[in-house]
């Protein structure tokens, strides 16, 4: 499937609701739009970003917590996130073109995701612009127990281009993960990454389900002027 339209309910910089009865008269909008995109178009419509900043403009400032009620009351992918010295926020999903993932939050700020790996964002203080790293997935890494490999880390504001960063990854065991009531059993991988040349050490941290290699949580170092970013998947895209 193309495009799958995803509607915003919270954001980085403040927790937001949304209206019941808005939601009920916009949904046959995000339907109809949906059906078009999945089979028409890789890209986002016109009419859908009419939408989406109509429906963005009926937030309301609330201090409503997240947790497992509010989850499932969202028909639509969503994943928490929090950074190590912030809180915590409701990002939804915006959209998917091929492997690679679109997640939002209400004040725009985008992480581009694929299989639990944040490759770029837009609209942070330093952005990780791009990481070009080998092809190596969970399951390989899984199956030998550690794997080393030199990535390629590009930033943005200020621009740094092409770091090259030493990845040394393990499997550390299995843990039991709970996200918002529900326990989860999964491996834990962590990687150590080393940038030489401006002395950038970080550690991630991966939490993958064994059969399917979904990647429920991570704890994930963007740049080397960001805290570390906390990732949950409160509910997992369509498949």
């Amino acid at each position: 499937m193309g495009i799958q339209i995803r509607i915003l309910f919270q954001g980085i910089g403040s927790r937001l609701m949304i209206k019941n009865n808005f939601i009920k008269k916009l949904l046959p909008m995000f339907i109809a739009i949906n059906l078009v995109s999945c089979s028409a178009s890789q890209y986002i419509s016109s009419s859908y970003s009419s939408a989406f900043s109509l429906l963005v403009n009926q937030f309301s400032d609330s201090q409503q917590v997240i947790n497992r009620d509010l989850i499932e009351s969202i028909p639509f992918a969503s994943a928490s996130i929090k950074f190590s010295d912030g809180g915590e926020s409701l990002i939804i999903l915006e959209s998917t073109r091929k492997d690679k993932n679109l997640w939002i939050s209400s004040d725009r700020i985008k992480f581009t995701e694929s299989a639990g790996r944040v490759l770029s964002t837009i609209g942070l203080p330093n952005d990780l612009y791009t990481i070009d790293r080998p092809n190596i997935d969970f399951g390989k890494l899984i199956q030998k127990g550690k794997f080393e490999y030199i990535s390629y880390y590009s930033f943005r504001n200020p621009e740094l281009n092409n770091l090259k960063v030493e990845v040394k990854a393990k499997v550390i065991g299995e843990e039991t993960v709970s996200i918002y009531g529900i326990d989860k059993n999964l491996v834990l991988i962590e990687e150590s990454i080393y940038g030489s040349s401006i002395n950038w050490k970080a550690i991630n941290k991966f939490w993958v389900d064994r059969e399917s290699l979904f990647v429920w949580k991570s704890i994930q170092a963007l740049t080397p002027k960001l805290p570390y970013l906390e990732i949950s998947i409160t509910k997992k895209p369509a498949s």
